[in-house]
């Protein structure tokens, strides 16, 4: 599906869903630990990388005489995404990030194919609002996409990845790169670490986690979906973030991400993921398996 409407600028690529009410049911995790007291042995920077896309359309507008000229209008869309494998040759993101950022490239390096873990068509694809009143329909607990790069980044790697169900109150860090809304942080991108804890799984699938702004800002997780979510002790990856609002962040668990790659890449797979990780959960992939 490709969509010719321009995305307005900093359209919110974290896509906001009705299910994070469903998990108000479970009781609120502990008090989330203040950043200050995390140390760190890893160099996320290497790891997460910033998505986005600038979008140019023309258009027609009234000029200052009341007469059309034509125009051009510039639009952008953002997203996160993060290195797959040690040599950082696949970068994974969201399915909804991949369809609405269309970014050519990663860090300068050209994508020479996309794979995706769902679609338009796929059975239980809902509607999504991905903003600006555009809606993407796909199964939300396989938000999910794959970019193949020509080379490996350099200088970046993966990270391991954990299988453990999370428990309620389990402290991770989410790590991503939002595109901020008001203040000093509009308009730039940094690697932002939300400290966070495990709330409840969703009824669709997914996990869902309280977590804490750095600063002031509550649109700030905006622009961070694709990003990584962390257990604290470990620094394996958890899952994948896909939702957030102004207290709730919804995330992909690793075993959708384990399923999808191990079908489109199962070499890659073994190589990646934990022994014993790749067993396939039952359910089809979107027909749209890869793209150039």
């Amino acid at each position: 599906m490709i969509f010719r409407k321009v995305i307005p600028l900093l359209i919110v690529s974290s896509c906001l869903s009705p299910s994070a009410p469903a998990q108000e049911a479970f009781p609120s995790p502990p008090t989330i630990p203040p950043s200050s007291t995390v140390e760190h042995t890893q160099d996320f920077s290497a790891i997460v990388v910033p998505v986005a896309a600038m979008k140019f359309a023309p258009s027609i507008k009234l000029g200052a005489s009341g007469k059309p000229v034509p125009s051009l209008d510039i639009g952008a869309s953002f997203g996160t995404g993060f290195c797959l494998d040690a040599a950082c040759r696949f970068i994974v993101t969201n399915y909804h990030v991949a369809m609405t950022a269309r970014a050519r490239k990663v860090k300068g390096d050209k994508i020479i194919k996309r794979y995706f873990a769902t679609g338009p068509h796929d059975e239980g694809a809902t509607a999504n609002n991905i903003g600006s009143g555009d809606v993407l329909p796909y199964v939300k607990e396989r938000d999910l996409a794959m970019f193949e790069l020509k080379h490996s980044l350099p200088h970046h790697h993966g990270l391991a990845y954990s299988l453990d169900e999370p428990q309620v109150g389990q402290e991770v860090d989410i790590y991503g790169f939002p595109h901020g809304s008001m203040g000093t942080i509009k308009r730039t991108r940094r690697l932002t670490r939300f400290p966070a804890t495990f709330k409840a799984p969703t009824t669709s699938g997914l996990l869902a986690f309280d977590y804490q702004f750095p600063v002031n800002d509550a649109n700030l997780i905006k622009g961070a979906s694709g990003g990584i979510v962390v257990d604290r002790k470990s620094e394996k990856i958890l899952a994948i973030l896909c939702e957030g609002n102004e207290t709730t962040a919804v995330a992909v668990p690793v075993q959708a991400l384990v399923d999808f790659v191990s079908k489109v890449q199962p070499f890659l797979a073994q190589r990646i993921f934990p022994t014993g990780s790749l067993v396939s959960l039952g359910r089809p992939l979107s027909k749209i398996h890869a793209t150039p």
